[in-house]
């Protein structure tokens, strides 16, 4: 299909012209479809829309983690800490080393609270699996 519009009227009615063309060819939506909507014929089917990038994270946050609990107490590492050794925010891992007390303290609970997240899913998530639901974050 080739278009062709007069560049003589105004920006507005020119941009409004081409976002009537593309609903009407266009017609399908942004994102990913809500799992709700969408009829699975799968064995073992989703509860909820994930990514993989999102449980990969998850898992090797917990590996670290459990391997951090498994040494003695004098060789654990903070949470924070884990975050900084898995790169799961480069700011606040840059943040976490500088030299004003206040921006390591937001850096250290930023880093804390992501670890955190990620730990919790994916305990949650090894939990539902045990059940033999996957992936369930509630």
């Amino acid at each position: 299909m080739v278009v062709a519009f007069p560049l003589a009227i105004g920006k507005r009615r020119l941009m409004g012209d081409i976002r009537r063309l593309l609903d009407q060819r266009h017609t399908g939506k942004q994102g990913r479809p809500a799992l709700a909507k969408v009829e699975s014929t799968a064995k073992y089917k989703l509860s909820r829309n994930y990514t993989t990038a999102n449980l990969e994270t998850a898992l090797n946050v917990y590996d670290l983690w459990l391997s951090n609990n498994a040494k003695p107490k004098s060789e654990k590492i903070k949470q924070w800490e884990i975050g900084v050794e898995l790169k799961l925010n480069k700011l606040a891992i840059k943040d976490a080393y500088s030299s004003l007390t206040q921006d390591r303290s937001v850096s250290h609970n930023l880093l804390g609270a992501m670890v955190k997240r990620y730990l919790t899913q994916a305990q949650k998530t090894i939990k539902s699996l045990e059940q033999g639901v996957f992936p369930v974050v509630k």
